[in-house]
């Protein structure tokens, strides 16, 4: 048998939202990309960063685990419901590439000095997303031909703030790719 090598040391789970970083004296905005317990993916960035540290704040959403609530629960249930948590922590850059269509920079970032607590809501986050990714897949399973079905994957994937307006095929695929970075050691 061949050993396994891990690429990765963490899960990491899509995040898809803004975040608020500050280099030297100057604060702005990034767009984190995804996260996990070591690190995250920021972009969006308009100019080379000042030091190889800086501090983020980043905006953990607090996803419910869709396997506890009923279908009611998650139909009812949306985005402006979840609590949030602003976590502001020291990272570095591990990365840095420059994006040849906009210019815009993507830095592969590690988190150096970050609170257990605030660790703790990004490995919530992670997990939740992850168990939410499965759940939302194995919706699939029961058929997409049935109204109900289609309308509670729907919501799964608003709730995971996926883009609106996407076909069905189209979230099965944002979702088996989501899945495959989730479990890609």
């Amino acid at each position: 048998m061949i050993p396994l090598k891990l690429k990765r040391r963490y899960l990491r789970a899509p995040m898809n939202n803004e975040c608020l970083y500050k280099d030297s004296d100057t604060i702005s905005s990034a767009y984190v990309y995804n996260i996990s317990e070591g690190g995250c993916l920021l972009g969006r960035i308009q100019n080379e960063l000042s030091s190889e540290q800086f501090t983020t704040f980043l905006d953990i959403p607090c996803i419910p685990d869709f396997t506890k609530l009923s279908v009611n629960e998650i139909m009812m249930t949306g985005v402006e419901s979840f609590s949030r948590e602003v976590i502001g922590t020291v990272v570095e850059t591990r990365r840095s590439k420059i994006d040849q269509l906009t210019g815009l920079y993507e830095i592969g970032c590690e988190f150096v000095d970050i609170r257990r607590e605030s660790q703790e809501k990004i490995n919530d986050y992670v997990r939740n997303f992850s168990v939410n990714t499965v759940f939302s897949l194995t919706l699939f399973e029961q058929g997409t031909h049935r109204d109900e079905v289609k309308n509670l994957i729907r919501q799964c994937s608003t709730l995971l703030n996926y883009e609106k307006g996407l076909s069905m095929a189209k979230i099965r695929e944002q979702l088996l790719h989501d899945y495959q970075s989730l479990e890609s050691l």
